[in-house]
């Protein structure tokens, strides 16, 4: 019990109602949240409004974590439940390494499967921009051949109502068509 007594003596206590800000991006990454209930949901405000969304609930750990290299804060994180979380100083790690090793172990293998996930996200999100590109010039070729078709289309439409048109206004009977191809074929270069 004074381990944990110890650790939430240096700990801050907030609670957070639905849309309250609990870490602002653009600030120095100098504390560790630690979610005790409720639910966070963290995206970049000023970055891409398609940026890949971080989620935190009762139990996990956030924030500036142990040998993190983080030192702005790059998302700005919300309560989208009523929250209750602490908030422990970055400054106080190596007291924290010093008094509670496995604690420390286990921060350090949070940050490592944060690593991971984010490696993964990016991963994923890279795919999908590429099978978008894809799925875009794969249109654009399709696109193409099918608007050639539907012009020569047009025009053939067009001409063979030119030719109806000059089918009815003119005197030249089938017969003469057949003269006209007759002396058409004797007037041809051989």
């Amino acid at each position: 019990m004074t381990i944990y007594s110890g650790l939430s003596a240096q700990c801050n206590e907030h609670q957070a109602a639905v849309g309250d800000i609990i870490v602002r991006e653009g600030v120095p990454a100098d504390s560790m949240v630690i979610m005790l209930e409720g639910e966070m949901r963290a995206r970049s405000e000023h970055g891409a409004p398609d940026g890949p969304v971080f989620t935190a609930r009762g139990g996990d750990v956030t924030g500036m974590l142990p040998f993190s290299r983080l030192k702005i804060v790059t998302v700005t994180g919300r309560a989208v439940l009523p929250t209750h979380y602490l908030v422990f100083p970055a400054s106080n790690f190596p007291e924290l390494f010093h008094r509670m090793p496995e604690l420390t172990r286990r921060l350090v293998g949070l940050l490592a499967d944060r690593i991971r996930e984010v490696t993964r996200t990016e991963q994923q999100r890279e795919k999908l921009a590429s099978l978008g590109k894809l799925s875009a010039g794969l249109a654009h070729e399709l696109n193409n051949p099918s608007a050639a078709a539907r012009r020569s289309a047009a025009a053939l439409r067009d001409c063979l109502a030119r030719l109806r048109g000059a089918a009815r206004s003119t005197k030249i009977g089938p017969d003469d068509c057949a003269k006209l191809a007759q002396q058409k074929r004797k007037s041809a270069p051989r």
